[in-house]
């Protein structure tokens, strides 16, 4: 039997920011239940406009495109995109939201960045940097001849104060940094930063749209405030990237005009208009009648079908970080290994991944995503043979249904659930379906309010699996949903982490995977594809599958 089984109480520091880290990743590619009611109706709706007169049915025949690099240059001076809700904040210190990842990064710029369509690391405010071969001293040559929107100067003292702002405030991705024991700028042109141990995912953590980014010092001395300029940031910006906030209104949007002195290539399109539809029937309306642009909230398949039948629309489509996941509970008849890996052979994968997350979904055999390191492995591979789940259910009689758990307002999830139970009963085990609200908010805090089965579709903070290990399958993890400990893995994601050597670390970080679903506690569902939704005239739309998703906001409408 392998050492595994329940952990202690959460971290009281991470019990401070559990609710604002669940609450704002998990509304992630939100669809409530309006929408979900009014799905059948919207399709009624796009199949008339599909028969009717002016070249509709003709769209219905030639279909979106797919792919829109090959489209020309946009010539569209305002841009016109929709979220589902609106983050807390866009501060860079707390910012731990979903759907304003492409909004931070053209805003706001760091040392490194992921390249737009490749994931690459490539230099953004550091034009080269180097690493001690102990991996504990990192040195930056910064740009000489970028400012922020205020004016200031983009030197090492503002990258100083930033990086010591984003430790202090202990925010939610103030984990980034828990290594760092100096922060140094010893000139203008160069920051340093020393870590107390080797941490190989500093580079993803700085590349991130939640990592720490550079800022005024100026700017936010001026309005520090009570609390650090938290409120002053909640409408204003203190960045230097390619756009800056014009206007701010909670709960119903933002605009982005591009920075008139900004230090690089100005963005293709002059002005960004953001507006709140909660619903992604009302957006997928909107889309197809022009009063919006581009859309990246998640559309559930039969919406998709629809929207790939309309010729004045292109569809991005990228893998993803975003990787459906299952957790199992320590309780009851699984706290028997057995058990657990019998029902994780039950699950036929290639079904579930086709069914739920559509045709370009596959099943997915790494505990890691796809994009990642150890992606392409086969760490999460147990093979499908639901025999061995109905012997295990003969031999234990009658047992109780175990409940299988959905956030109600992710359509693919809960149709993953669905096909999850149903494959489940065929093999023997009774079960049933429950839709989680706010409540499922708590779960990383008090895994006692978790159903026996959690289903959920997550992404991760940066593309290494060092922060999607950490936050979901590692012990007193601050986003994983039941609790458990597998010692086997955390060792040796402790030591994947601190390798200097990339294949020493890769092969390390396969272990951690292997560990921790050789454990049976954990399984993954899909390597699934994320989705931009634009009209033709928008022109090509790059994307930041790495960071950790959505539309490159200053390159949209540039030929590649």
């Amino acid at each position: 039997m392998r050492e595994a089984g329940k952990s202690g109480a959460v971290a009281p520091r991470n019990l401070k920011v559990i609710h604002v880290l669940l609450q704002e990743r998990f509304t992630m590619n939100h669809m409530n239940r309006r929408a979900l009611r009014g799905a059948v109706a919207l399709i009624a709706a796009l199949s008339l406009a599909a028969c009717s007169p002016g070249g509709a049915d003709e769209s219905s025949d030639a279909g979106a495109l797919v792919g829109t690099d090959s489209l020309p240059a946009t010539k569209l001076t305002t841009l016109k995109a929709a979220w589902s809700y609106q983050d807390m904040t866009l501060d860079p210190a707390t910012y731990y939201g979903s759907v304003a990842f492409s909004t931070m990064g053209a805003v706001y710029e760091g040392l490194v960045q992921y390249e737009a369509r490749t994931g690459e690391i490539i230099p953004q405010l550091a034009t080269d940097w180097t690493i001690s071969p102990d991996g504990l001293v990192y040195t930056f040559t910064l740009r000489d001849d970028a400012t922020f929107h205020d004016g200031t100067p983009v030197d090492s003292s503002a990258f100083k104060y930033s990086f010591q702002r984003f430790i202090d405030l202990q925010g939610a991705p103030s984990y980034m940094l828990a290594d760092v024991v100096a922060l140094e700028a010893p000139d203008p042109q160069t920051f340093v930063i020393r870590l107390g141990k080797p941490n190989n995912a500093l580079l993803d953590y700085l590349a991130s749209y939640v990592g720490p980014k550079a800022m005024s010092e100026t700017l936010l001395e001026a309005n520090k405030g009570a609390d650090n300029s938290q409120t002053f940031l909640v409408k204003n910006d203190a960045g230097s990237g390619p756009y800056e906030l014009a206007d701010v209104v909670i709960d119903k949007g933002l605009t982005l005009v591009a920075a008139p002195d900004y230090w690089g290539e100005p963005p293709t399109i002059p002005e960004i208009q953001i507006s709140v539809v909660p619903d992604i029937t009302d957006q997928v309306l909107r889309l197809r009648n022009g009063d919006l642009d581009l859309i990246e909230s998640q559309v559930p398949p039969n919406l998709s079908t629809e929207l790939r039948k309309d010729r004045d629309l292109a569809v991005t489509m990228y893998a993803s970080v975003v990787k459906p996941t299952v957790w199992i509970k320590d309780e009851g008849i699984f706290q028997d290994e057995e058990v657990r890996t019998a029902l994780i052979q039950a699950v036929n994968r290639d079904v579930i991944a086709k069914g739920a997350f559509g045709d370009e979904a596959t099943a997915s055999k790494s505990l890691i995503p796809i994009t990642m390191v150890g992606g392409d492995g086969e760490s999460d591979n147990p093979g499908y043979d639901p025999s061995k789940l109905t012997e295990v259910m003969s031999d234990l009689g009658e047992v109780d249904p175990v409940v299988i758990g959905y956030r109600e307002s992710l359509a693919r999830d809960a149709l993953a659930a669905q096909l999850l139970q149903t494959q489940l009963q065929a093999a023997g085990l009774n079960s049933t379906v429950r839709g989680y609200g706010p409540e499922f908010y708590g779960f990383a805090a008090d895994t006692s309010k978790a159903p026996d089965l959690m289903v959920l579709g997550i992404n991760s903070d940066a593309n290494t699996p060092a922060a999607w290990l950490k936050a979901y399958f590692a012990t007193d993890g601050s986003l994983t949903m039941n609790g458990v400990s597998v010692p086997e893995g955390d060792r040796a994601l402790d030591a994947a982490i601190a390798a200097t050597d990339p294949d020493e670390a890769a092969e390390l970080y396969d272990q951690a995977a292997t560990a921790y679903a050789d454990s049976a506690y954990f399984f993954t569902l899909a390597d699934v594809k994320s989705y931009i939704y634009s009209n033709k005239a928008v022109g090509p739309v790059p994307y930041t599958a790495a960071n950790p998703f959505g539309a490159f906001f200053p390159k949209v409408g540039q030929t590649p």
